[in-house]
């Protein structure tokens, strides 16, 4: 709640105090979350930080939360930009327990990977042809990045999250 009013250190703060009253395997998987959560929200400075959080929230949640570790996780990868990552934590958060915002997440990671991998990298990256990794581009006609023109690709994604088991 402090987050969403705009005061994330307070929040930090408040889930830091948290952490250290209650120990418990599920107390620091909230905890961690919580502040990974915030950190890959507010800056993209502590991806770093976010992602260490992100990971030591996995590594205390019990079964019944894994999916919300998993999803915080696949999240600081895609801000990232290690879309594969991505992808791959999204995907088995979402098998596991599908929530609408996991599922939107997971579907943005498919298309950013999809157009990551078609487009061609500048000569000053690399001769080999390769494929480029990082934010889309902005389509000078209208303002909007590549992800927002891929109507087919959001169709494909769209399939492919339908397509996860349940």
């Amino acid at each position: 709640m402090l987050r969403g009013q705009g005061h994330p250190a307070d929040a930090a703060r408040v889930v830091e105090d948290f952490l250290k009253k209650y120990d418990s395997p599920t107390a620091r998987t909230i905890g961690f979350y919580e502040l990974a959560s915030s950190l890959a929200a507010d800056s993209e400075e502590n991806l770093n930080e976010a992602l260490d959080l992100a990971s030591r929230s996995l590594e205390a949640a019990p079964d019944e939360v894994k999916p919300f570790s998993l999803a915080a996780l696949g999240w600081v990868y895609y801000k990232k930009k290690d879309y594969d990552s991505a992808i791959k934590f999204l995907k088995r958060s979402c098998e596991s327990s599908p929530t609408p915002s996991s599922l939107h997440r997971l579907g943005m990671a498919m298309l950013a990977a999809q157009v990551s991998r078609r487009r061609p990298r500048p000569p000053s990256e690399g001769q080999d042809g390769g494929v480029a990794r990082g934010a889309p581009e902005e389509d000078p006609r209208t303002g909007q990045d590549e992800l927002a023109h891929d109507r087919n690709g959001v169709a494909r994604q769209a399939r492919a999250i339908a397509a996860l088991p349940r």
